[in-house]
């Protein structure tokens, strides 16, 4: 990063650093602005302070959508969400009416509705909301008047998954309805960059320029019509170029952010993985093909939380698994028909995007991953693994996903496709 790089792009506003990236290089505010073209609602989990309501912020500002806010808790009511009573007076006589809360606001504006610590809820609560956040798209006050929300609203919740018994995690048929984000906790070197940044007070913007980590900071845009964009250095020039094709581009950014990307494989490319690219997307399943994976994939993950027996396992190369790990503590949420139409049209968007057929695959497989694995299910060990581990190893085991060894995936595929 140089400081003529840095002086190409707008400055007056503290520059957001994503570093919530995917194996398949997308970043959170990237998967963000998909969710709400797509309109996904989310759920985001993770740790404390990994950026969660931060991302939220910044994509409100991006959309130019009003904010609406609820922090949870145990006692947060269903009235605090919806609409609230208060008294007043009509023509002398005192009424009750209804104010409409975060929620109604958030549909009418339109506007993005962000319930913190959403777990914290009580069950009853969680599932009363459960209309505004699926294809209806509505909520009934308590007044009997339905609010319908207008076009533009979306919807995120977050909630920090504990192994406590006292914390509760969101009820199956709430997480049913969103797209779940896991957001890791930061990498040793970038929290200390963001700690030396707020223990000094210096811009973040000036670090960009000048950063004593050493780490690689990459720009990345968004246009006025939401188009992905990368910034490439080319000498002290920054150019902007299409964020899949590589592709330049006249457009310039209307929002322009630093990426850190310790490990995506973007950054292999840039060491010799072009060509496995390439290679990989004779391998890539097409729509149909993907869409039936996908259902046989959820179906085999409903088999091992049954323990029942099946020849999927064999067939991927796992038939030891019930003996290397106890499967009778695997516990996941059940995939439905919603989680995997939210997984195909994320790979068609993509697709169409010009997104690399064989990532696009494996970004759409990773929603699912982290559907059936949400919150508690996550990391509940077994024996010498976790849920989350041992749902990856039967992916990589089918060839679904872009971190896989096993790249020559068209037998298994048939063998599949044909039960």
């Amino acid at each position: 990063m140089t400081e003529t790089a840095e002086k190409s792009v707008k400055t007056d506003r503290p520059l957001y650093i994503a570093n919530q990236v995917t194996y398949e290089g997308l970043d959170e505010l990237q998967r963000l602005m998909l969710a709400y073209l797509l309109s996904l609602p989310v759920a985001l989990d993770g740790p404390p302070g990994v950026g969660k309501t931060q991302s939220v912020i910044e994509l409100s500002g991006i959309l130019g959508r009003p904010l609406f806010t609820r922090t949870c808790s145990g006692r947060t009511s269903e009235s605090q969400i919806i609409a609230y009573p208060v008294l007043t007076s009509r023509e002398g006589v005192s009424v009750t009416e209804y104010m409409d809360g975060p929620l109604c606001r958030a549909m009418i504006s339109p506007g993005i509705f962000y319930g913190d610590e959403f777990n914290l809820l009580k069950e009853d609560v969680q599932k009363r909301l459960n209309s505004a956040f699926d294809e209806r798209r509505s909520i009934d006050r308590p007044d009997g008047a339905q609010i319908k929300a207008k076009p533009g609203f979306f919807a995120l919740i977050s909630y920090n998954p504990s192994d406590s018994l006292v914390t509760r995690d969101l009820e199956p048929s709430v997480a049913d309805r969103f797209i779940h984000f896991h957001y890791r906790r930061w990498a040793p070197d970038f929290k200390a960059y963001v700690a030396y940044c707020r223990a000094r007070g210096t811009s973040r913007n000036q670090l960009a320029a000048k950063n004593p980590f050493g780490l690689t900071l990459r720009w990345r845009g968004f246009t006025s019509k939401y188009g992905f964009l990368k910034g490439k250095l080319n000498g002290s020039h920054l150019q902007w170029v299409d964020f899949f094709t590589d592709e330049p581009t006249a457009e310039k950014p209307v929002y322009s952010y630093l990426t850190f990307d310790d490990g995506s494989i973007l950054t292999r490319e840039e060491t010799g993985m072009k060509e496995g690219l390439n290679s990989l997307a004779r391998q890539a399943l097409n729509e149909l093909d993907l869409s039936r994976m996908l259902a046989r994939f959820t179906d085999l993950l409903s088999s091992l939380t049954r323990g029942e027996d099946t020849p999927l396992l064999k067939k991927a190369g796992l038939s030891d698994l019930k003996k290397r790990e106890d499967l009778e503590l695997l516990s996941l949420h059940e995939s439905s028909a919603r989680v995997e139409m939210a997984a195909m049209k994320h790979y068609r968007e993509l697709v169409k995007r010009g997104c690399h057929p064989y990532l696009a695959q494996s970004y759409a497989v990773r929603l699912i991953i982290d559907q059936v694995c949400y919150g508690q299910y996550r990391d509940r060990k077994l024996r010498d693994t976790t849920a989350y581990e041992l749902v990856h190893l039967v992916a990589r085991n089918l060839g679904l996903l872009a971190d896989s060894t096993r790249y020559n995936t068209k037998f298994v595929t048939e063998e599949f496709l044909a039960l």
